[in-house]
């Protein structure tokens, strides 16, 4: 049996297991005590992405998906995508693609995965998270 996140963890349904809770305490406490020693806030990454693309893809398929209102008005200007074009680009995603993860500066407890791709003849960046069992897409641009 494959464990995935939210099967393990989350005593209040926030799907975040025990050590990814720990991962992102520890995150927020280093990036607070950052910026309290600087001034300003240095990010810390991850060199692999924080949610599985199986579950983001899993999240598409049950409709579980909210495109921010700017995200659509951006992939519309940038390729003249509609939100059904984002869902389709977002199920082609691969590892490979995958860029950056780090904490969200606005959301505590949050973890953005950040994606570069080649998709239906466009170079895409895209960021995302999943909160409340919900996959909510921030960004959506030409790279």
């Amino acid at each position: 049996m494959r464990w995935r996140r939210g099967d393990y963890g989350g005593e209040n349904g926030d799907g975040f297991s025990g050590i990814d809770k720990l991962w992102l305490t520890i995150i927020n406490h280093q990036n607070k005590t950052m910026t309290q020693k600087h001034g300003q806030q240095k990010t810390l990454t991850r060199s692999k992405p924080f949610y599985s693309l199986a579950e983001v893809k899993q999240l598409v398929k049950e409709g579980r998906v909210a495109i921010r209102g700017n995200t659509r008005n951006t992939a519309l200007v940038d390729f003249g995508w509609t939100a059904n074009d984002i869902i389709v680009a977002i199920q082609k995603l691969k590892v490979i693609h995958f860029y950056k993860s780090e904490p969200s500066n606005l959301i505590e407890n949050c973890m953005i995965d950040y994606y570069k791709a080649e998709l239906n003849e466009e170079s895409v960046y895209i960021h995302f998270y999943v909160r409340e069992n919900r996959l909510v897409i921030n960004s959506f641009k030409k790279l």
